[in-house]
């Protein structure tokens, strides 16, 4: 019988949805070398934020059906992949599956724009073979501000911090503070080290360190 490849489904944030930015989808590639990689479009190209933050709450139940009606093989094969407003509805398809028995093989939330008290946190990580990865980072200036401004929640965003209760099988990772001086970006973004620090919230930053971790470079905390 043959063994079925591993896949990756990248699922980007906001303003990101409808097709991969320039070199995105490579990242995600050199972080996943051995799998197939799929970007998932979603609806959440809206520029009112709490439009696309209600588009991405209902896409994640699209996606959570579309992994359900997956022969139990390719979903034990699947790691989805989450930025921003991704992020969200990673953890909000995980909550589905777990809610009905079903997991992936892993998912990883980067700089999640989701409430840090929200709920569906708690059930996510039911929904994963191995420990979901949620990487941080509290210098983050789109989650400190931007978020906290107009995000409307009424919290901060897990992706900022983390979350101070602790979350099963979920670990919870730091992006270092010189990330943005040695990942690759391209366009106006690195045209200096202060446009680098103030656009640190790009998935490519993130996706560099989601690299060196699965290349055995990069700290975490213990799974909870």
């Amino acid at each position: 019988m043959a063994i079925m490849a591993a896949t990756v489904w990248f699922i980007p944030g906001w303003l990101r949805t409808a097709e991969p930015h320039e070199g995105i989808m490579e990242c995600v590639s050199n972080a996943f070398p051995e799998a197939n990689v799929e970007f998932k479009a979603w609806d959440g190209d809206n520029i009112l934020w709490p439009l696309s933050v209600d588009s991405a709450d209902k896409e994640a139940w699209r996606f959570a059906f579309e992994i359900a009606m997956m022969p139990p093989e390719a979903r034990a094969n699947l790691t989805l992949v989450g930025h921003s407003l991704g992020g969200r509805i990673t953890a909000r398809v995980l909550a589905r599956l777990a809610e009905h028995g079903l997991k992936v093989r892993q998912a990883i939330l980067m700089g999640a724009a989701i409430p840090v008290n929200d709920p569906d946190l708690a059930k996510m990580g039911r929904a994963s073979e191995l420990p979901v990865l949620a990487v941080c980072n509290p210098k983050d200036n789109t989650l400190r501000y931007a978020y906290a401004t107009v995000g409307g929640e009424g919290s901060v965003a897990f992706g900022a911090n983390g979350t101070p209760t602790p979350c099963e099988n979920v670990v919870e990772c730091m992006v270092p503070t010189n990330i943005t001086r040695e990942a690759k970006i391209d366009g106006a973004w690195a045209k200096s080290q202060v446009l680098r620090d103030i656009a640190n919230h790009h998935e490519k930053f993130y996706l560099e360190y989601v690299r060196r971790v699965r290349a055995g470079g990069g700290e975490q905390k213990e799974a909870r």
